[in-house]
């Protein structure tokens, strides 16, 4: 009898267990979705890193027309005793860039402090940036990239022509050794 409860409750698990997995998929396709459609509408090259686990928040900070390198703060997640606080700066970096991105597309910024609502607050989220990447396109900033293009090198100051009696005996005996 105990086998037989055991192997119930083990197929339970194992179907709430795959509704969850489809629900994480589903949530996947569906936000990136809304990432690529927000990256056309921003007119941000290279929309397909949606689909790329980090690679997204890549495209979320040229989105939101910012520098990427606060994604490094995610490798600290793994050093003792400063994780949680690199995981902090990061989702602090998050919001701006998702602050960004919704004021870019003609929503409003604050949008995004939904997410902090416990619970229902990942699912307003959703719903919101559907809600950007899917309406009518109206007041779109595109993203202006920052070129980086060479420094150009300033001329070095020549060194002044001395000319005194010896520097003309070398400049006469080389031009005879020539």
């Amino acid at each position: 009898m105990a086998e037989v409860e055991l192997i119930e409750f083990l197929a339970f698990i194992s179907r709430i267990a795959a509704i969850l997995i489809i629900i994480a998929i589903a949530i996947y396709v569906y936000l990136s979705l809304a990432t690529m459609r927000l990256a056309k509408k921003t007119q941000t090259k290279y929309g397909w890193l949606a689909w790329i686990p980090l690679a997204n928040f890549y495209l979320y900070s040229q989105m939101a027309g910012m520098h990427w390198w606060p994604i490094f703060l995610l490798a600290g997640m793994f050093i003792p005793y400063i994780g949680f606080l690199s995981l902090i700066a990061f989702t602090v970096f998050n919001f701006i860039w998702f602050w960004k991105i919704f004021e870019k597309v003609g929503k409003p910024g604050w949008w995004i402090l939904f997410s902090l609502i416990p619970s229902a607050g990942w699912l307003i989220t959703l719903i919101l940036l559907g809600v950007a990447a899917w309406s009518a396109e109206e007041n779109i900033i595109p993203v202006r990239y920052v070129e980086t293009q060479p420094r150009p090198v300033p001329k070095q100051p020549q060194p002044a022509r001395i000319s005194s009696p010896r520097i003309n005996r070398v400049k006469k005996l080389k031009s005879s050794l020539k």
